[in-house]
């Protein structure tokens, strides 16, 4: 599932990033450091520049993808596309620069994906995005002797690293995520997590989400009668 320009976007995310674990570089937002080598989809700019024609093109994939007749009307789109200015700036440029490339108006729905994937792999994750991978690490030990190796991994054999929505995400939602969701503010218990890795990846997820605007009443079916 894909995390495109979209409030669902890290719904889509928790079960790519749920797979396991390397990835390698990522944003050109700000200086890189070295690592170890469906309604909603998240939409990236070309080249690393902050645009809103990859938005727009992922919203117009999204629309002709939709179960719903709400999710297809131009109500919808149009309601979107207000807000691609806020949701661009949410995403990483390496993820609006593989979105860009691979949501195009013939990519057959579902197919985008795999694109996308193979596009991020092997990108440099940035110092902030780095500096989550050694954070989260020493905050969740029961994540083993290979959590910083495996963190940033994209793999359709062994799955998605725990950094795989870091990846996806801007320099200023990554320092949001590293200051809510790594050391003594992580709150497992209170999260309802059962595990240390799984409260990180609700909690970064929640961080993604509240920077993102919500999806217009429009792209939603109308309650029912009385309801």
């Amino acid at each position: 599932m894909h995390r495109f320009f979209s409030s669902a976007l890290f719904l889509l995310c928790l079960s790519a990033c749920s797979k396991s674990s390397n990835v390698g570089s990522v944003d050109n937002d700000t200086e890189s450091a070295s690592a170890p080598s469906d309604a909603g989809t998240a939409v990236e700019t070309a080249a690393g520049l902050i645009t809103n024609a990859a938005c727009e093109a992922q919203i117009s994939y999204e629309q002709r993808c939709a179960d719903t007749p709400e999710a297809k009307s131009a109500a919808c789109a149009n309601g979107r596309k207000v807000d691609c200015d806020r949701v661009t700036t949410s995403f990483s440029s390496a993820y609006r620069e593989a979105v860009a490339t691979c949501v195009t108006a013939t990519v057959p729905c579902g197919d985008a994906e795999a694109c996308v994937d193979k596009k991020l792999a092997g990108t440099t994750p940035t110092a902030i995005m780095a500096q989550i991978r050694d954070n989260f690490c020493a905050t969740c030990k029961d994540t083993g002797p290979t959590c910083k190796d495996t963190f940033f991994r994209i793999s359709s054999d062994e799955g998605n690293g725990d950094g795989y929505l870091i990846l996806l995400a801007s320099d200023d939602v990554a320092r949001a995520i590293d200051a809510q969701c790594t050391g003594s503010k992580l709150d497992i218990a209170g999260s309802g997590a059962t595990t240390c890795r799984e409260a990180f990846l609700n909690c970064a997820t929640n961080e993604q989400q509240s920077a993102l605007p919500p999806f217009p009443d429009a792209c939603y079916p109308p309650p029912p009668d009385g309801g």
